[in-house]
């Protein structure tokens, strides 16, 4: 049996920039065809966790 690596796509330039003040680095960065940049990183238990936190922050922010 073999483990696929799945993969986030993060569009948001604030999102990143909470992803990487946790020490989490992309592992890729493109542009998708409507021109925006995305950033890739490895969808991983650390990564679950932050996107919690930063979902968690959001909610607070948009009260």
């Amino acid at each position: 049996m073999t483990n696929k690596i799945k993969y986030y796509k993060c569009f948001s330039i604030n999102m990143l920039r909470f992803i990487k003040i946790h020490g989490i680095r992309a592992v890729s960065k493109g542009v998708h065809a409507n021109g925006k940049t995305y950033w890739v990183f490895e969808e991983t238990e650390e990564l679950s966790e932050v996107l919690y936190k930063w979902s968690e922050e959001s909610k607070r922010r948009n009260k």
